[in-house]
């Protein structure tokens, strides 16, 4: 039995890393076959964003502008269910501040906060099934601002063709508060050599270049935005801001399976969705912005 008492946290905290990843080392679990030296997906992160000043455009009239600031976080506890079977228990907060740069538009903050739960199942030695579901919840800090509620989720297969090049296929949806939204899901990885990897797994496709085991550099791209809900004449109107970050980050291993990351890019193909209620106002253009972005991670080394 480990004693907290007897060795500092952070010893405590290594050897049940330790642990748990020997656990999944020895199940029938399969997550990589080759020698590439990307590392494995974070499991915990903080990220902070910072984008420059955003117009906003009606039928040519520049209406405002605004400048967002992002933070979030995430982490997931993965639990091992027998020797083919896994689970994964997180919870994601994200905290987006909106500084309006003109008179006519309130500055606000928008909170989301998720709390996803993950199934995998390695069914042969070649394919793998998964589902996940999502609550999310979201909310703005402007009066009439009540707590917005969707449910993200999808069932997915992954079939590995060989040791460098792997497939997914899928379900996604999105329902609750705004438009319901159902997807097919298509997505593959393919790793070059042990340096490269090239990603089209939606919605983060990149380009990946790890000239050893402690660094990697992404060039790629990932979605951001926020959604809110206003009342508006005993009605709801919803509110969804949707953007993609265009970008290059560069990732270094701190300490064991500590890394951090430094970005920057463009955010663009940015749109403001207003529908509900009696909503009849104009559609709007958002402009594209350059960002930065700094955070820390967490990835165990599983093969």
């Amino acid at each position: 039995m480990l004693s907290l008492g007897a060795v500092p946290l952070a010893d405590a905290q290594s050897r049940w890393v330790d642990e748990l990843t020997q656990a999944f080392a020895t199940s029938n679990i399969q997550f990589s076959r080759s020698g590439s030296n990307v590392p494995f997906v974070p499991v915990a992160f903080v990220d902070s964003f910072t984008y420059s000043d955003v117009d906003v455009t009606a039928d040519g009239v520049v209406l405002g502008s605004f400048r967002q600031s992002t933070i979030s976080q995430g982490a997931g506890l993965p639990v091992l269910l027998g020797p083919r079977d896994a689970l994964m228990v997180g919870e994601w907060v994200s905290w987006n501040r909106f500084d309006t740069k003109s008179g006519g538009f309130q500055s606000f903050d928008v909170w989301s906060i998720g709390l996803p739960i993950g199934w995998l199942r390695q069914v042969d030695d070649s394919r793998q099934a998964a589902a996940f579901v999502m609550p999310l919840a979201q909310k703005a800090s402007l009066p009439g601002s009540d707590w917005r509620i969707d449910v993200l989720g999808g069932a997915f297969g992954r079939h590995v063709e060989r040791d460098d090049f792997w497939w997914v296929y899928g379900v996604y949806f999105d329902v609750g508060s705004g438009d319901d939204t159902y997807l097919p899901y298509l997505g593959a990885s393919w790793e070059l050599d042990e340096q490269w990897t090239v990603s089209a797994v939606m919605p983060w496709p990149a380009v990946m270049y790890a000239p050893g085991r402690d660094t990697v550099f992404r060039f790629g791209a990932a979605p951001s935005g926020a959604a809110w809900t206003l009342a508006s004449n005993q009605a709801d109107v919803d509110f969804q801001l949707g953007s993609w970050d265009f970008g290059v980050s560069a990732q270094k291993r701190l300490t064991g399976n500590v890394w951090g990351k430094i970005e920057a890019g463009v955010g663009g193909l940015r749109s403001l969705r207003v529908s509900g209620g009696d909503w009849q106002g104009p559609e709007f253009d958002l402009d594209a912005s350059p960002y930065f972005s700094v955070g820390i991670n967490f990835r165990p080394e599983i093969n």
